[in-house]
């Protein structure tokens, strides 16, 4: 879901980076690491490879089909970390209001 960024701060960009910097780009939540800037989703399996190899598997749906049987389907966007408003108010960005989450988890 596309965001309206006319709701939000006009200094959001940096107050989002500093959410997912204190957070050490791990998701508040469930502890997934996500992609630190400088990663793309093309580098995200080598980046899980060298530095979270316990969460490679997470990497991939697996799917079943009668013609190809065992599919691994690539999710890089399962390791994107978002800044969530926990009142859903795109306005209240104090600190305590602000989580760092995955921005996918399925």
């Amino acid at each position: 879901m596309p965001i309206n960024l006319n709701l939000y701060p006009d200094n959001w960009k940096e107050i989002a980076l500093s959410i997912k910097q204190s957070a050490n780009w791990t998701c508040e939540w469930c502890g997934r690491p996500c992609r630190p800037p400088g990663i793309s989703q093309k580098q995200t399996e080598q980046w899980l490879r060298d530095y979270h190899p316990e969460w490679l598997s997470h990497l991939y749906k697996v799917v079943e089909d009668d013609e190809h049987g065992t599919i691994r389907i690539t999710k890089p966007q399962r390791f994107t970390l978002t800044t969530a408003h926990l009142d859903h108010n795109p306005a209240n960005c104090e600190v305590d209001n602000l989580k760092a989450l995955c921005s996918v988890l399925y």
